[in-house]
């Protein structure tokens, strides 16, 4: 049994979940500098960019199998 294809607004959610947990581990960050904050930081990051990459996997393969006009 395969995994259900992720579909491009549920990944759409996940960007915007993923940036705001990414802005909150920068004012963690800001607000009291430490390497755990930093880590948290570099990790949100990581998450949001993996998240941009599926969404620019799934998008390109859309554009692939969707006819144009002539």
């Amino acid at each position: 049994m395969s995994l259900p294809r992720p579909q491009v607004p549920d990944v759409d959610r996940r960007i915007v979940v993923a940036y705001q947990e990414l802005g909150t581990a920068r004012d963690g960050f800001r607000d009291s500098p430490s390497g755990e904050g930093f880590t948290l930081c570099q990790a949100a990051q990581q998450a949001l960019d993996d998240l941009l990459d599926l969404r620019l996997t799934l998008t390109a393969a859309l554009a692939r199998t969707v006819p144009t006009a002539a």
